[in-house]
């Protein structure tokens, strides 16, 4: 991607009611001078600041998992991404030997601890998991890359599909498989678009259109995972969902007035915030604003719900965490995966358009 110059000190991005970015940034130089003061390129920002040089950014969670792109077939990928383990289940005992009403998880190849439940909770296996991939695979879909986290407690599963022009925006399709063994999250097939440019998450709350599976670890799981194998083969039905509600949002004006009203309520001020706090999401609202009106993958489309939306995502994704902890990335992952409480906030906001 080729570096843009823009002007970042214009005040064009926010209006006077809440602080400028100029003065957003002045203020960041001074208490953590992250930019330099003859700053004209976007790309000359430190990585370590919220505002990410453009040309830098990878996927959200590159380097989680194995890169499995290169990958011929279904048995490679168990073996490259460590999959290749199944699980027993035991009884637990308390301190004193006697047995408690609890079941344990353990891996089959390492007796590696799982995770427990009550006896309704079934667990489902990587073999499942494997079925599923099977499918898709034979449907055309590719692996991109898998892998499991906390020792095998929780393992996933993303592959690729050819790419599709929607609307005049390039989009890759990903179908995402997880599954937990220490029941903190139901096994599910997630349905994810992702922009070529950017590769920003799109977890659009659509209609009608079925964007995930979710089952739990009940008696009655591996009868539903039928439904899901049924479910697969309707998956053309979703991305025709998609495509019209590109098309829909698209079409729906979104100028500046609206959309600053609409970041306004994302990250709302009231009077009973201390200044911190208030300071804070003046920080948020500014810095989306930004990636609204400049972000390079954006430049050129009409100032639409879907340029919005596609802000809101790279926001989601790109900025950088609090605290940078050891597993930081893979719980971005799940929770993109999942559902993005912002993401979803901000297509509720323009669904009633």
């Amino acid at each position: 991607m080729t570096n843009a110059i823009f002007d970042i000190t214009t005040t064009n991005v926010i209006d006077a009611e809440f602080t400028p970015v100029s003065d957003i940034i002045a203020n960041r130089n001074r208490v953590n001078p992250v930019i330099s003061e003859s700053i004209e390129q976007v790309s000359s920002l430190f990585p370590t600041s919220s505002w990410s040089a453009w040309n830098e950014r990878t996927l959200p969670w590159e380097g989680v998992g194995v890169d499995l792109s290169h990958t011929l077939n279904t048995n490679q990928v168990w073996d490259l991404s460590g999959l290749n383990y199944g699980f027993e289940v035991v009884d637990l005992f308390d301190p004193y030997g006697n047995k408690i009403p609890l079941i344990g998880v353990l891996r089959d190849d390492n007796h590696y601890f799982l995770g427990s439940g009550t006896k309704r909770f079934v667990p489902i296996g990587n073999e499942r998991t494997r079925e599923l991939c099977d499918i898709l695979f034979q449907m055309g879909f590719q692996y991109e890359n898998a892998g499991c986290f906390d020792g095998g407690k929780v393992t996933y599963v993303s592959m690729k599909w050819k790419t599709n022009t929607i609307a005049g925006e390039k989009m890759d399709y990903y179908v995402v498989v997880i599954n937990s063994f220490d029941g903190t999250k139901p096994f599910g097939v997630f349905i994810t678009p992702i922009r070529i440019s950017c590769k920003n998450t799109m977890n659009l709350a659509i209609k009608k259109a079925i964007r995930f599976w979710k089952l739990r670890h009940t008696t009655n799981a591996h009868i539903r995972l039928e439904e899901v194998k049924e479910g697969l083969n309707l998956l053309g039905n979703y991305i025709g969902a998609f495509e019209k509600e590109v098309d829909r949002m698209k079409l729906l004006t979104c100028n500046k007035d609206r959309v600053k009203s609409f970041v306004d309520m994302l990250f709302p001020i009231s009077e009973d915030m201390k200044p911190r706090a208030i300071s804070s999401a003046e920080n948020k609202r500014a810095e989306l604003l930004y990636r609204w009106e400049y972000a390079p993958d954006l430049e050129g489309m009409e100032n639409s719900a879907f340029r919005f939306i596609n802000a809101v995502s790279d926001y989601a994704d790109h900025t950088e965490p609090l605290r940078r902890t050891s597993t930081w990335k893979e719980k971005r992952f799940a929770n993109n995966m999942g559902s993005n409480e912002l993401l979803d906030t901000a297509y509720n906001m323009i669904a009633s358009l």
